[in-house]
């Protein structure tokens, strides 16, 4: 038994039994004996060291049916070991099971799978989590847990006092209670449908004639053939004889679940995992052959790039140095050192293909790519010596040196010869590594049995091969075999994505033919619509339409190609009252923006989180309530928290606001330095109500909103697991989650989220190996599927071109996700397109004429209803005539970031930035250069460092961790300024300019201005980065021309970007000034209407600004 729900389930079934058996006594103590009994199992109390090892609380030994538990421990701890290894004892088959953690987490999947875990579960880990999720389950029943919450209103420790349990598993059990859909009684086990393995299957699950290659379509049962398969081993060798390999972590846990249903005994004795989990275990077991030792640990994403920005200072960096936040250029190398291991290419080979780059640039613009080339190169050898430092690997590294293990180690060798037969499923999601390893693996005598379809091979960007599928008979010396018959879809459906597959590749070479096993069904439409609210009222229709006619909310799918689509279809269908299982981006849902906002309270300085928990409906307070708490803390120096508490002292508080903001400051008390986890849990289960009406809503929507909740409160617990307690270091990792786009795996909901009835709604990536009654496929239009080819910012040298994605290559996995896309739908496929998702037309996909034939299209034309959420107007205050253009650039950036600190006047978030400290040094460190010499005196190098080193060690960025990096940096821009400063002549004004913009006047100082003997004038912006095209477009040029025309009536005026960093001035040209100085205007005017929605067009702006939490959502 796998599926988390399942065992939830499981768990409530023995709990009803002995409670029946306790007559309704429901104190752990008694309910654990009773389960007990009733599966005639023996509690024995052993002293430690008796049967089991010290750091043991309790052991279960299957074939004796006897609970060993530790002696000495608290009656509510000893019905949790009781529990768990009843847990094991009704999920499991092992004979036996440790107990060896009384405390348990949230359990189901890893939210952070990408990011922080990795492999996700060990099998071990697995199995021990299941039994924690089981015990909290049987010990604590969610729907009387529920019932206790919301109706009796106890909260988590007076359950556990009644229960007599340790409250740490009452609250996490109340998290589930609360959070997750409730349980409903399993769906009756399906009848009919189940076929005899058919000819095609049982010639590749027999097969005896070498290594083969079993070309499985979508629907053709390749996971029933690969557990034939198996079956059909068994018969000759023993289980540990089989080696099963996969792409990914669902696959082999599939794998593993359908195994264990066939043969339990044999499903724990074969090894069946991932292709990573395979090589990890190879390291852990030969670590010194590999330059490793026994402890060696797996670098995800985020740990490879706080390894490199540790060695920042000693990186090369010139074209991707990037001063205001290295990872932005950072996460491209890592990106680029990752294909390079894909493929196999050493740090040494493409040095020297870099070198070779440069010796044969024929002009500048080839010597710049070879110079980029030879810095990733440079970059690549100091990350590995890094890691070998670190004692680490990530996960190319893994396939690599597990490869080379095999190939090399006579231990190893000797180990992997143990296994016959190796068994791999989706070989085209693989990597040219994966292949060469697997390669090493058939060297050993081992005979390789593959699974593949390469029309489904959706992962070429992060390093898949397809053409491995194509050169396994050569590689292996193998042969190659196709499964012809689909279960899963009707015919119309079959013959659809069959249709479009005669178009794939090279002149159709990945045509596939299949029979439709299942016969006649409904046909395939296309809907065309206007726009995107006509094509998302269609999809609700055609939702609806078959939710009339038997067809579950819950078996249906709306698929699309990405997050963006599937945010504006499904803003739509939440208006048109469709219920689903979507969360989209976490971390700037409403619900969790409100829960950011709390944490952020005195971790983030300033206060801002304050201004959206307080004017909750919870508390009633007023934005101008809120205001004056956050002034009084900063009058006072005080914490906000401390504010609350003293909110007697603050004058001109509403009532109500006093009142609630009182509420609220009894609810934080004691919680200003406690961990995200504490904070959230505290607040939300048992000091504040704030959950309840979500609980009381009883529909789609509300359980959506409980369902993110649940998320952030996994993330929360995964980072305190993980040593990263601190509410500020959380704050600032979602930040950089956000920034760097790398919250793709906290848009999918945890499996044990999924039981309600409402539509799934994922990527087609997210759809691989999934099928559903109804696909809902929209946004079948131009730029939307497929979707245009991606830049690459590290491209390779040629010689090396396979490192890049091709055109071609692009095309291809878009055809191949468009096929995935059709295929999954088993009864109902709905295509739809809009003529218009923006103000730009869209045609039709190019994809939809090569399935026209076989497509019923159809118009429709919609309601022509309107489902916008406009921005109420804030009433403006006092026109004003002046305003800053520091100002007015932050209202273009973002208007609600405007009003937050302008209008408001709240500043606070984020700590200053290592790159402001820096920013702010290099420029008083230039100022003051320009001073010595205006006055007369000669000012060297050294005298320029020295003034610098005195500014850096009074600044906060001396104890940066990045500080030796910014400090290269902004010694080498001083030593530039000062040989420019020198040069020049005359002096330095520095008044402030008015500029007359309409009936207004905007303010700003200019950062240099140049005034010589002669009378010419240089008016400088100045900039820390490096030059861009896009700088001179800029509205500030045409402001400062317009200003220094009026400055400097009849001179010589020259308006210029000054770099720093090579003290180089660029001139700019006017362009169309009244048109850019309009953009000032156009901004006062609506300052002045009182218009200041977000903007959130900027990916990277918005997680940055200090306001972000409490202005999203």
């Amino acid at each position: 038994m796998d599926g988390w729900i399942d065992i939830r389930r499981k768990a409530r079934a023995i709990h009803k039994k002995a409670l029946l058996e306790t007559g309704g006594d429901r104190r752990a103590e008694f309910l654990t004996v009773a389960a007990a009994k009733a599966d005639d199992l023996k509690v024995r109390y052993v002293e430690a060291g008796q049967t089991f090892g010290h750091g043991v609380f309790g052991l279960l030994e299957r074939e004796n049916l006897i609970v060993n538990v530790l002696k000495g421990q608290k009656k509510p701890d000893e019905a949790v070991v009781i529990a768990h290894e009843l847990g094991h004892f009704h999920l499991h088959l092992d004979p036996t099971h440790e107990v060896t953690n009384r405390s348990a987490g949230l359990g189901g999947d890893p939210v952070e799978n990408a990011m922080g875990s990795g492999e996700g579960y060990s099998p071990r880990e697995r199995k021990e989590v299941q039994a924690d999720v089981f015990a909290g389950e049987f010990l604590c029943p969610s729907d009387w847990l529920r019932d206790q919450f919301v109706t009796h209103g106890k909260r988590p420790s007076d359950i556990a006092k009644d229960l007599g349990l340790p409250r740490d598993l009452v609250l996490h059990q109340t998290i589930r209670a609360l959070l997750l859909p409730p349980l409903t009684e399993a769906p009756p086990p399906q009848t009919g449908g189940v076929f005899a393995l058919d000819d095609s299957q049982k010639t590749a699950a027999l097969w005896a004639n070498g290594n083969i290659l079993v070309d499985a379509g979508p629907g053709t049962g390749k996971t029933r053939t690969l557990v034939s398969r198996v079956e059909h081993l068994l018969q000759g060798i023993g289980p540990s004889s089989i080696l099963a390999l996969t792409f990914s972590n669902k696959a082999a846990e599939e794998m593993r679940d359908r195994i264990s249903t066939m043969n339990p005994a044999a499903a724990i004795e074969m090894w069946a995992g991932t292709f990573h989990s395979f090589g990890y275990e190879l390291i852990q077991k030969w670590p010194s052959a590999v330059g490793r030792s026994p402890k060696v640990r797996i670098l995800d994403e985020a740990a490879q790039l706080e390894l490199l920005e540790e060695n920042l200072d000693k990186l090369p960096l010139r074209y991707y140095q990037n001063l205001y936040e290295p990872a932005y250029e950072l996460v491209h190398l890592l990106r680029a050192i990752s294909r390079c291991k894909d493929e196999g290419v050493t740090p040494a080979e493409y040095l020297a293909e870099a070198r070779a780059m440069q010796q044969s640039a024929a002009d500048p613009e080839a010597a710049e790519k070879a110079d980029r080339a030879v810095e990733v190169a440079e970059t690549y050898e100091i990350y590995q010596k890094a890691l070998q430092e670190a004692d680490a690997v990530d996960f190319g590294d893994i396939i690599l040196l597990a490869a080379k293990l095999i190939k090399e180690n006579k231990e190893v060798r000797a180990y992997i010869s143990g296994f016959k037969h190796v068994l791999v499923d989706e070989y085209q999601d693989v990597n040219f590594a994966s292949a060469r390893m697997l390669q090493e693996i058939c060297s050993t005598g081992c005979s390789a049995w593959v699974v593949a379809d390469q029309r489904q091979s959706i992962y070429r960007f992060r390093g898949a091969e397809p053409s491995n599928v194509e050169s396994f008979a050569a590689d292996f010396k193998g042969s190659r075999h196709s499964l012809n018959v689909n279960y899963r879809s009707s015919a119309p459906i079959v013959r659809t994505f069959q249709q479009f597959s005669s178009a794939m590749g090279d002149g159709g070479a990945m045509a596939g033919s299949w029979t439709a096993k299942r016969g006649a069904g409904g046909p395939v439409t296309l809907t065309v619509a206007p726009d995107v609210v006509a094509e998302a009222e269609a999809i609700r229709d055609h939702i609806e339409q078959l939710r009339q006619q038997g067809v579950a909310y819950s078996e249906q799918a709306i698929l699309a190609r990405t997050h963006l689509t599937l945010a504006r279809i499904t803003t739509i269908l939440e208006k048109l009252g469709v219920p689903l299982v979507y969360l989209g981006d976490l971390f700037e849902r409403e619900e969790i923006s409100t829960l950011l906002s709390l944490l952020s309270i005195d971790a983030e300085y300033g206060g801002l989180g304050l201004m959206r928990v307080g004017t909750l409906s919870d508390y009633g307070a007023t934005r101008a309530d809120v205001l004056a708490v956050i002034g009084w803390a900063a009058q006072n120096r005080s914490r906000i928290i401390d504010a609350l508490a003293s909110i007697a002292a603050i004058p001109s508080l509403s009532t109500e606001g006093r009142a609630g903001l009182s509420r609220l400051a009894s609810e934080l008390a004691g919680l200003t330095d406690v961990s995200a986890w504490t904070m959230l849990t505290e607040w939300l289960f048992e000091r504040s109500n704030h959950l309840l009406p979500l609980l009381g809503a009883n529909n789609a929507l509300g359980q959506q909103k409980l369902i993110a909740i649940y998320h952030l409160l996994k993330f929360c617990g995964e980072q305190a697991t993980a040593g990263r307690k601190g509410r500020k270091a959380l704050l600032e990792r979602v930040r950089r989650l956000e920034a760097l786009n790398y919250d793709s795996s906290f848009r999918r909901v945890a499996s044990e989220a999924s039981d309600m009835d409402a539509v799934r709604v994922m990527t087609i990536h997210g759809s691989k190996g999934l099928e559903f009654r109804a696909v809902h496929f929209p946004a079948l239009a131009t730029r939307y599927m497929p979707t245009n080819r991606q830049g690459n910012r590290c491209p390779p040298p040629p010689s090396l071109s396979r490192l890049a994605m091709q055109p071609s290559d692009h095309e291809a996995e878009e055809e191949c996700l468009f096929f995935v896309g059709l295929s999954r739908a088993r009864d109902h496929l709905f295509l739809s397109r809009a003529e218009s998702y923006t103000t730009t037309r869209a045609g039709e996909s190019k994809f939809l004429p090569a399935i026209q034939r076989v497509v019923a299209a159809q118009r429709y034309l919609g309601s022509g209803t309107v489902y916008t959420d406009d921005m109420p107007l804030i009433p403006p205050g006092a026109t004003q005539e002046r305003y800053l253009e520091r100002d007015l650039e932050t209202y273009m950036r973002c208007p609600a970031r405007y009003r937050f600190t302008v209008v408001e006047g709240l500043r606070g978030g984020r700590d200053d930035s290592a790159y402001i400290s820096f920013h702010r040094c290099v420029y008083q460190t230039v100022r003051w250069l320009e001073t010595e010499r205006e006055a007369g005196k000669t000012v060297g190098t050294e005298d320029g460092l020295r003034r610098l080193s005195e500014t850096w060690q009074a600044s906060d960025i001396a104890e940066h961790p990045f500080e030796p990096y910014y400090r290269r940096s902004a010694e080498g821009m001083v030593r530039a300024m000062v040989e420019a400063i020198a040069k020049e002549t005359g002096q330095y004004e520095r008044d402030e300019w008015e500029v007359p913009v309409g009936r207004h006047r905007v303010v700003l100082v200019p950062d240099r201005v140049v005034v010589t003997p002669e009378g010419a004038v240089s008016v400088q912006r100045v900039r820390t980065g490096r030059e861009t095209k896009s700088e001179p477009d800029k509205p500030i040029y045409a402001l400062l021309r317009r200003g220094a025309a009026q400055q400097f009536p009849r001179k010589k005026v020259s308006v210029e970007t000054f770099y720093l960093a090579t003290a180089k001035s660029v001139p700019t040209v006017a362009k169309n000034d009244d048109k850019a100085i309009g953009k000032y205007a156009d901004a006062i005017a609506a300052i002045e209407l009182g218009r200041f929605e977000p903007d959130p067009s900027d990916d990277r702006s918005c997680p940055n600004c200090p306001c972000y939490f409490t202005c999203h959502g």
